[in-house]
């Protein structure tokens, strides 16, 4: 049996670098509240690892009711197994959210074989090609009209400075963090101690940092992908998505087309497809051979400052795993209707849950 695993930790593994990590708090949590989300992705032939199977079938059917509701029809068909349950179950393969060392090592301890892990090696490229420097290295190679995004990589805090003088304000980023986590920001005022002392830990840790100019941000955008073990890059679709700092809140579900008009105020149809025909060219050679699977490209609306119009940012971040962007993807509607929702990750009552609204012009417009 083939079986998937929502590991939300995975970018905070990725960081540590170590088989033997131990998530922080939220990250444990954000796992066991929404560990059944690869039902609906999964195969009918195939089950979702979660902790409490009856907890997952009940937070499963409570989602399908909801998006019923909002007049999107979803049908996951997929089983719930136990880590109890791998003791008489043999698995054939293991499919997460994200591959990394530590995973690797928490399977085997409850019993799966490592025919069914990926190698050292392979764990290796795919922890160095999630590295902040392979978007910076796609930035490079993107070739598009009124594009903005610059990225480069530091290995001291006092090179900061410098950048301060020739780009102004700046966002700083660990090479390995996830949403919301290992971002600081810089005012044209230079740099604070307690940013500087961040700054000198990650490049501690993680070797060094990405230092990128901060643009006037409007919205939010993406483009999901599967590339195949071949280099093939295959396009899934748009994510509209919204953020609130730097951690990443909701998603818009709707069709491709309903999607791509209320992107299209601010990047046209015409430039939607360009952008997906750059990264079609530029992401294989950077990853082939390094990762395959599912990833994801986000990317922003840059408002232009001394005219009317705006840029586009168009890899601001290169996930290397499944993202909630994909996850919206297989719950939005494959109509071409007007039915459209929005899909919040919302924390309260001291739990993560999924809250599906039907907001989707007001959360995306305003």
């Amino acid at each position: 049996m083939i079986f998937h695993i929502f590991n939300p930790e995975h970018d905070l593994a990725l960081a540590s670098g170590s088989s033997r990590f131990t998530a922080p708090h939220a990250a444990r949590q954000l796992h066991a509240d929404l560990d059944f989300i690869p039902a609906f992705w999964a195969q009918a032939t195939e089950a979702v690892l979660v902790s409490d199977a009856a907890m997952a079938r009940e937070k499963t059917r409570r989602l399908v009711s909801r998006l019923g509701q909002m007049g999107i029809r979803v049908s996951p068909h997929t089983s719930f197994i136990e880590p109890k349950d791998l003791r008489t179950v043999v698995a054939d393969g293991v499919i997460p959210w994200g591959w990394d060392a530590a995973l690797c090592h928490d399977l085997c301890q409850i019993g799966v074989r490592e025919a069914c892990l990926p190698p050292s090696d392979v764990l290796k490229g795919i922890r160095d090609c999630s590295h902040r420097r392979t978007s910076a290295l796609a930035l490079q190679e993107l070739h598009l009209e009124e594009m903005v995004g610059k990225s480069v990589e530091v290995r001291s805090s006092e090179q900061i400075t410098e950048y301060i003088s020739h780009w102004g304000p700046l966002v700083l980023k660990a090479p390995w963090s996830c949403s919301g986590r290992g971002v600081r920001f810089v005012d044209d005022r230079g740099i604070s101690d307690n940013v500087r002392h961040w700054a000198d830990n990650v490049i501690r840790d993680q070797g060094s940092l990405m230092v990128e100019p901060y643009y006037n941000k409007v919205k939010d955008f993406g483009m999901e992908f599967l590339i195949d073990a071949d280099g093939t890059l295959r396009y899934l679709g748009l994510s509209l998505f919204s953020t609130s700092g730097s951690a990443y809140t909701g998603n818009v579900l709707a069709t491709e087309f309903s999607k791509s008009q209320l992107l299209s105020p601010y990047v046209s149809v015409e430039k939607q497809q360009q952008i997906r025909l750059e990264l079609e060219r530029v992401l294989p050679p950077l990853l082939s051979g390094r990762y395959s699977g599912l990833l994801g490209v986000d990317m922003m609306v840059v408002g232009k400052v001394s005219e009317k119009g705006f840029y586009v940012h168009p890899c601001v971040e290169l996930n290397l795993r499944h993202t909630m962007g994909h996850l919206a993807l297989t719950l939005s509607p494959r109509d071409d209707d007007d039915v459209q929702a929005v899909m919040n990750i919302c924390f309260d009552k001291n739990r993560y849950h999924i809250k599906i609204t039907n907001q989707t012009k007001e959360h995306y417009e305003t």
